[in-house]
């Protein structure tokens, strides 16, 4: 089959965060080395900056294929205009993309983002600077938690769940709408999501905290902290770091098959799937929970895999791709047309399902939620159109119609890196809504997940308790 393709999310978070690349042409590249090694230490001029925003602006105009359907162009213009009055005097690459990124939040689109200065970021990791050291979530009641346990050698620990209230004084609910503005995504939501995954470079990058952190917490059932973490500590995570994949019974008859990401090793997610969904057919497993709830996306290849499991007949992710043609992606000596073109292709290939004895036959549930995005929007709506499994939880923040295959470029003068989203991809049935994905069953919002397991985690207890009364009417 041919690659649909392998969009944003987790995977692409993972390389921001290591600094690598894998791809070798220009406009694919994510980390390219700098052309001038030293610019990082150069000011640029106030009329250089200004280029660069109306190249930025120009180039994802041109290159988006919808951008006029995700974001208001005039209040983009807008944003940018302002944006250029505040910069009256030279700047480091690093000041400039403390303003220029405000653009971000204006796309309205999680797959195209003005990436942060990352030989910069890269330097200060290898010079031993702290950024803000702990892995947090939200909570969807926009609570702001510890996702692990954390203690220093001198024993000082804390502790799993842990609310945080402030950073260096600024309240967390103020903190979060500040740099959301920087963020990519649909939803101010959904930007906040991806900030938080990337949290202390996304202190840094926007605000330029680093080596010094006064932070005020809440620990459950016990009195506030407040703790300031300083350049030269060493926290170091006590608990047992989450499995992006992991299956385990939870019920008699009744699987959980926990993904947090799409974005694995080809051979080995299928490796894990063949040995689970065997492990199932020991169990008698007539039921299976999928959760989606952490999962921002992938690689769609991984999506078709666990698919072929779950569908009883031939199946396709996507009814149709369009795709907005630019010099870098109208193939050789621009066969596939002009730039700005959108073609218009249906997607005719379709996945074939895996025998009979092999693959799952019985209940499939996924389990969704505000964060679950990008590729594992892709497998939802693939499964809700095509009724290969019935889908729990809460609304998703971002779109039912993905874009994807993002093009980079550098801005000319600063030579900032930009990602734009070139392709849209439709779901299954047809239909070019843009609204979230709506499960067939809502649940109430209610914490994703905190200490003490599945007992603590609604959702889960409530996508359990809908699985059990089913089961009982079919018997």
């Amino acid at each position: 089959m041919q690659k649909l393709t392998q969009i944003f999310a987790k995977y692409f978070i993972i390389l921001f965060a290591l600094g690598l690349g894998a791809c070798t042409q220009s406009h694919l590249q994510i980390f390219p080395e700098l052309e001038n090694p030293a610019l990082p230490q150069q000011q640029l001029s106030v009329k250089q900056m200004h280029a660069d925003i109306d190249h930025l602006l120009e180039v994802v105009v041109a290159w988006h294929p919808e951008l006029s359907e995700y974001a208001d162009l005039a209040q983009i213009q807008q944003q940018a205009e302002l944006l250029k009055q505040q910069i009256n005097k030279p700047l480091l690459r690093t000041e400039f993309y403390a303003v220029i990124a405000r653009l971000n939040q204006t796309f309205n689109d999680g797959h195209t983002l003005l990436l942060w200065p990352y030989p910069e970021y890269q330097q200060l990791q290898s010079q031993g600077h702290l950024f803000f050291p702990w892995q947090l979530r939200l909570a969807e009641n926009g609570s702001l938690l510890l996702q692990h346990s954390y203690q220093l050698a001198d024993g000082l620990h804390v502790a799993a769940g842990s609310e945080i209230l402030s950073i260096n004084q600024v309240p967390v609910t103020q903190l979060l709408d500040t740099l959301q503005a920087y963020g990519n995504g649909e939803t101010a939501a959904l930007r906040q999501e991806m900030l938080v995954s990337r949290f202390g470079l996304s202190l840094w990058a926007s605000l330029g905290w680093k080596d010094q952190f006064e932070v005020t917490l809440k620990p459950m059932q016990q009195p506030l902290q407040t703790l300031h973490l300083e350049r030269g500590q060493d926290w170091q995570m006590v608990d047992a770091k989450r499995q992006d994949y992991v299956y385990k019974q939870v019920r008699p008859g009744v699987g959980l098959l926990q993904l947090n990401t799409f974005d694995l090793d080809e051979d080995e997610f299928a490796d894990f799937l063949d040995q689970s969904f065997a492990t199932m057919q020991q169990q008698q497993v007539h039921s299976l929970l999928i959760d989606l709830r952490q999962n921002t996306g992938g690689n769609t290849d991984t999506v078709s895999y666990l698919s072929r499991y779950l569908s009883q007949k031939p199946f396709r992710l996507v009814s149709q791709l369009r795709e907005k043609l630019n010099p870098h992606n109208s193939g050789w000596f621009g066969y596939k047309g002009q730039s700005g073109t959108l073609l218009q292709q249906d997607w005719t290939e379709w996945e074939q399902p895996f025998e009979v004895d092999k693959r799952f036959v019985g209940k499939s549930y996924l389990l969704i939620g505000p964060r679950t995005y990008s590729a594992a929007i892709v497998f939802a709506t693939a499964a809700q159109d095509q009724q290969f499994a019935t889908l729990l939880g809460s609304p998703t923040e971002g779109f039912v119609n993905q874009t994807a295959q993002g093009n980079l470029f550098n801005l000319p003068h600063s030579q900032l890196r930009a990602y734009v989203a070139t392709r849209i991809l439709v779901r299954p049935n047809g239909k070019l809504h843009r609204h979230s994905v709506e499960p067939d069953v809502r649940f109430d919002d209610t914490a994703l997940a905190m200490p003490g397991g599945a007992e603590a985690d609604p959702q889960l207890q409530q996508s359990l308790q809908l699985i059990e009364l089913r089961q009982q009417t079919v018997q």
